[in-house]
């Protein structure tokens, strides 16, 4: 019986210790140095899958558009300064899933955002307005006076919707109501370029090559690695949704005590009999 206690006793500590710790998503971002789409791990930094950018991209480019459309599972990529084509990728692969007409004016940042079961893309049209498009093709029909963005913009495919603006904050806007005025701001980290909105947490990638975990609410940063290769000018991110229950090491050192511990006075018992 003391055997069985002192199991059931460290069974319970490591039940206690168990911390949940969820998966981190899944970054893309435009690497116009090496003409690639890459996918990043946001914590540590590595380019863990690439492929070629639709149409080449000049290796001195530092606008173009990135953004997951979470709704459809789809990449979308834009870049004016090769031609106005917006194109509808496969996440994993980067195969061609379609292509529609996108915005004319050079833009620095892409997102998209459903409603309704109608598709909306933004353009951030560089230091002059946001650029909104309803639905696949046409071009953008409707200049958003939302601020001016300077750089990337975010969002999470399903109301969420941030950018980098010439102020030199990160800001959240309303994507549906052009009110020419934001929800919250907080300061851009310096050299902010790529933005991207994973409907939890910011990414930023900078153009001194690193990127960016940020508190969306907050503007806090809460990670920060370097990416190998050159930098990102602009981001889309999946929240892969995955959570593990991980033990503190203390518990795993007290089930192994309390199982020994256990095994030892079991032997002790049979002894006797």
């Amino acid at each position: 019986m003391p055997g069985r206690r002192v199991g059931i006793l460290a069974i319970g500590l490591l039940l206690a210790g168990l911390r949940t710790v969820e998966a981190s998503s899944i970054v893309y971002g435009i690497q116009a140095t090496t003409g690639t789409i890459v996918t990043v791990n946001p914590v540590t930094g590595a380019i863990v899958n690439s492929y070629a950018t639709p149409a080449a991209i000049a290796a001195t480019d530092g606008n173009a558009g990135l953004t997951y459309a979470a709704p459809l599972d789809q990449l979308l990529y834009f870049n004016q300064s090769v031609s106005n084509t917006l194109y509808r990728l496969d996440p994993d692969t980067g195969a061609l899933l379609g292509t529609a007409v996108g915005d004319s004016f050079a833009n620095s940042g892409l997102s998209y955002e459903q409603s309704g079961g109608q598709d909306f893309l933004y353009y951030a049209h560089q230091n002059v307005d946001v650029h909104r498009q309803t639905g696949f093709g046409g071009g953008a029909g409707f200049f958003w006076a939302t601020g001016e963005p300077s750089q990337g913009l975010g969002g999470d495919g399903y109301g969420r919707e941030f950018g980098i603006f010439n102020d030199g904050q990160i800001h959240e806007y309303n994507p549906f109501v052009d009110t020419n005025a934001f929800i919250n701001g907080f300061a851009a980290p310096a050299g902010a370029v790529g933005l991207a909105f994973d409907g939890s947490q910011l990414y930023v990638s900078t153009s001194q090559g690193l990127l960016l975990t940020l508190n969306a609410n907050t503007g806090a940063v809460l990670n920060s690695v370097a990416v190998a290769g050159g930098n990102l000018i602009e981001l889309g991110a999946n929240a892969n949704g995955i959570v593990a229950a991980v033990p503190e090491p203390a518990s795993l050192l007290l089930l192994g005590s309390g199982l020994v511990g256990a095994a030892v006075r079991r032997r002790k018992s049979r002894g006797r009999l």
